[in-house]
C-alpha cells in the first residue's frame, strides 16, 4: 500500500513539475515574439520618422500612410507588453 501512495505521489509531483515547465516555455516563447515584433516595428517607425522628416524638409506632402505592415502583422504579439494608456493612445 505504501509503494502505491509513493507511486502516486510521484505521478501527481511529475504532473505539476510538467506542467510548471510547460507554462514556463509558452511565456518565454511568448515574451521572445513581442520583443522581436517591438524591433521589428521600431525599426519601421524609424523608417516613416525619416520619411516624415525628410517630407518636412522639402515641404512635400507626406508621401503615404502612417500605419505600417510590421506593426498590422505583429500587433497582436507586442500588444500584451503595452500599459493601458499607451494602448488607449494607440486606440485614439
Amino acid at each position: 500500500m505504501s509503494s502505491a501512495l509513493i507511486g502516486l505521489f510521484g505521478v501527481v509531483v511529475g504532473a505539476l513539475l510538467s506542467g510548471i515547465a510547460a507554462r514556463q516555455i509558452e511565456q518565454s516563447k511568448r515574451r521572445d515574439r513581442a520583443l522581436m515584433a517591438g524591433r521589428l516595428i521600431a525599426a519601421e517607425l524609424d523608417a516613416v520618422i525619416r520619411r516624415l522628416q525628410a517630407a518636412s524638409e522639402a515641404k512635400a506632402p507626406w508621401p503615404g500612410a502612417l500605419r505600417t505592415a510590421r506593426w498590422d502583422e505583429h500587433a497582436a504579439d507586442v500588444t500584451p507588453l503595452l500599459s493601458r494608456r499607451v494602448l488607449d493612445a494607440l486606440a485614439a
